[in-house]
């Protein structure tokens, strides 16, 4: 059926073929997910959603849901040879990827493990631990084992660019740059955005500029408040977003744009918590293309009194 209506893309394969298996055909349901698994590899440069990888982590989920365990994780370690890193995957592989391993978790039975001799069923380690003890694997299925590592760095991070370019300038109301170095508390500050795309090609951008504490956001400003004839004419034009929020902790802005033209937004905030922070850098991407990336500098900024 996948066939004859002309469903070529493998996601639409697993789909007929997880529906076809919740009503009771097997037999069609599992001609169906072998049709899906063919056809992997299939990649659509003109669809922003859509890549093999994506498309993979789509039908190991719906293997895993249907009950054909077996299956799924031959798929899944065939593909797991192939993953990039997590910072190269774009967000549809992201959400992909969570739901085929929240797939697995269902589907599999509970792991019969070992910890130095000792069976457990929920075991924490820390650095402190002696990490030379072995883990053993009494059960029947393949183990999962997650090390999570948290810290502070030492450093902010430093401005970067590749295949677009990011910048953050703060004034006063009236229009002069401003020190950030020394603020005074009740202050108000316009912070103009800006993106500069590296390619002519259409793309969604997407901007966040998260806030350092001792700062709260009072207003997004529109196209009518900058050039030619808003209250805050210096900033010059500013760009029409699909999207753009006034967070507890950022401004994000979001917009899908095609050309080298550069796209500008600002925001008011005010500073009202005294005190020295970290001001971090505005991140700008290309939600689709994961390695077109841009920061600014951090930079440490005081509020007096």
């Amino acid at each position: 059926r996948a066939q004859a209506t002309g469903l070529a893309r493998q996601s639409a394969r697993a789909q007929v073929a997880a529906a076809l298996s919740s009503m009771g055909d097997y037999g069609r349901a599992r001609s169906a997910f072998e049709a899906a698994q063919q056809a992997l590899g299939y990649q659509n440069p003109g669809d922003w959603y859509q890549s093999a990888l994506r498309d993979t982590a789509g039908v190991v989920e719906l293997l895993a849901e249907t009950g054909r365990a077996e299956e799924a994780s031959r798929l899944w370690f065939s593909a797991d040879a192939n993953f990039p890193s997590a910072d190269q995957l774009m967000t549809q592989e992201k959400a992909f990827l969570v739901r085929a391993a929240a797939a697995f978790s269902e589907a599999d039975q509970p792991a019969a493990v070992q910890w130095d001799g000792s069976e457990f069923e929920s075991l924490l380690l820390t650095p402190r631990d002696d990490l030379s003890q072995s883990l053993t694997n009494d059960g029947e299925d393949g183990l999962f084992l997650t090390t999570t590592l948290r810290g502070t760095p030492a450093q902010a991070p430093s401005a970067t660019q590749d295949a677009m370019q990011v910048f953050k300038v703060a004034f006063s109301p009236s229009g002069e740059l401003v020190d950030l170095g020394d603020v005074a508390q009740g202050q108000r500050l316009v912070i103009r955005l800006g993106i500069i795309p590296g390619d002519v090609q259409r793309a969604q951008y997407v901007i966040s500029d998260l806030l350092p504490a001792g700062f709260e956001i009072e207003t997004v400003l529109g196209t009518g408040d900058g050039a030619p004839q808003g209250a805050y004419r210096f900033l010059g034009n500013l760009a029409r977003p699909d999207i753009a929020q006034a967070q507890d902790d950022r401004f994000v802005a979001s917009m899908i744009r095609s050309g080298l033209e550069p796209m500008q937004f600002a925001y008011i905030v005010r500073a009202v918590t005294p005190g020295t922070y970290t001001m971090p850098g505005a991140v700008a991407e290309d939600m689709y293309r994961p390695e077109a990336f841009a920061r600014s500098e951090s930079r440490e900024i005081t509020i007096t009194p």
